[in-house]
């Protein structure tokens, strides 16, 4: 109420609400838990005492799932039942609301776009005052239904660490499944001399496809994963980001690709013996220029990135 009687003072334009963002990360937790309580509070009906709860062999191992993710589930039987209502009591929760603070982010709700367009102009040079702290009057840049709420408190500088370590979980997923499966993939197709009918079968193209795909998947979740830990402070931007992180990723496994197909190739054709367009064998090039510019490697190189990138 005290920033909507500011924002109204200092503007002269209705003001219908005002949306605060508070830094609750810290406390989400017994926040979700009081959330739960207060949607589905215990009740108590006289239908005797109640029933042993039936163990499995896997109730060990469930608890320790359920524990793991913070999911607590407790019944009468243990005597944890009324526990819970007692600890997310009126008192507590007033209590942990009041030391909670704000972010440094509030959205205000004019009754019209034209009356935030004014507002916006009259606080333009001076700012609105609130509590001796002059606050900055902007349009907001996103849809309500894409604001995330809890990253609001995130400051830009650590928005950027955020989004650094982001591309280290992604470079690091791309190094993982180079070491663990492409080098490995690599290492066994250079075993072939491909000289004299010793090469791979289909199989070994095969398992090449799967490893694309596998990888595409992988470095999916691993964008997906990296942009939603960079805590943007609407949906659009973290979209954005992943699409950075991902694109960035496929460029950076389709140069791997293309890199190991076409040393295969080359070492496929110098076994069966390809010449180059001037009739020189191609196994005879030492410099690295002229064999990347020879026409079967150029060749080769073209039909392989074609084949990766289409359909």
């Amino acid at each position: 109420s005290l920033i909507k009687e500011k924002v109204a003072q200092a503007t002269g334009e209705e003001v219908v609400g005002v949306s605060v963002a508070w830094d609750y990360e810290a406390k989400s937790h017994d926040i979700g838990e009081a959330a739960e309580s207060d949607l589905c509070p215990d009740t108590d009906l006289d239908v005797g005492p109640p029933a042993a709860p039936q163990r499995s062999f896997d109730t060990p191992i469930t608890n320790k799932i359920l524990s793991a993710w913070h999911v607590h589930l407790h019944d009468d039987h243990e005597g944890h039942g009324h526990d819970h209502g007692h600890a997310h009591s009126s008192g507590n929760i007033k209590e942990m609301l009041e030391t909670m603070e704000t972010s440094s982010v509030a959205f205000v709700v004019f009754k019209l776009e034209a009356g935030r367009d004014k507002a916006i102009e009259a606080v333009a040079d001076r700012g609105v005052e609130i509590n001796g702290t002059v606050c900055k009057l902007e349009a907001g840049t996103a849809e309500p239904r894409e604001i995330l709420w809890e990253n609001l408190p995130v400051t830009p500088a650590e928005r950027k660490m955020k989004v650094v370590k982001g591309a280290f979980i992604v470079l690091g997923a791309c190094a993982l499944w180079t070491a663990l499966l492409y080098l490995p993939y690599a290492y066994y197709m250079a075993s072939f001399t491909y000289a004299r009918g010793d090469e791979p079968g289909e199989f070994s193209e095969g398992i090449f496809i799967g490893l694309v795909v596998g990888s595409q998947v992988g470095l999916f979740v691993a964008s997906s994963i990296a942009a939603k830990k960079a805590q943007y402070r609407y949906e659009s931007d973290v979209q954005k980001q992943y699409t950075l992180y991902y694109n960035s990723a496929l460029i950076l496994n389709l140069a791997l690709d293309i890199v190991l197909q076409a040393y295969l190739s080359y070492i496929q054709m110098v076994g069966v013996g390809a010449h180059t367009a001037g009739g020189k064998l191609l196994g005879e090039l030492t410099r690295f220029q002229e064999i990347f510019e020879s026409y079967p490697m150029q060749k080769s190189v073209g039909r392989l990135l074609f084949k990766y990138c289409w359909p």
